[in-house]
């Protein structure tokens, strides 16, 4: 471990943290954008931006057809741009996965398609299913 020693601005105070020698390079680079960042903002301030990639399933309309979709808003709320993917599942089941890259505030929709089990199942006419859509943010 290598140690690497921090201090506020107003000389006030020094904290001394031991990190691993492969994120040295890392935290070093991070600790010289704060100190030479026009913004003037701190160490702890900088740490603390960070992308907050929201997704929201849009509800539909009650589907009667054999293929119904499945919408999906993604919003970064965050103070940076975020990249990752979102899976979308149904029940379960992934039934599609989608990249992203979000500036801060941007709002991007992605919209799948699944079967309608009351058409694949041989199900009595009139019946009614209900499926469960879920997503699943994965950042880079």
């Amino acid at each position: 471990m290598d140690v690497i020693s921090v201090t506020r601005r107003d000389d006030q105070l020094t904290r001394v943290i031991e990190v691993p020698a492969a994120r040295v390079p890392q935290i070093r680079a991070a600790l010289w954008a704060a100190r030479t960042s026009a913004q003037g903002k701190s160490v702890t301030q900088r740490a603390a931006e960070r992308p907050r990639v929201q997704a929201k399933v849009e509800p539909g309309p009650l589907c009667v057809a054999t293929m119904c979709p499945a919408t999906v808003t993604l919003t970064n709320t965050g103070d940076v741009a975020g990249t990752g993917r979102v899976d979308v599942l149904v029940d379960g089941a992934s039934i599609g996965t989608h990249p992203y890259r979000l500036d801060p505030g941007q709002r991007v929709t992605v919209t799948d398609t699944f079967a309608n089990r009351l058409y694949t199942d041989n199900s009595a006419p009139g019946s009614r299913t209900t499926v469960l859509v879920q997503t699943r943010v994965v950042p880079d």
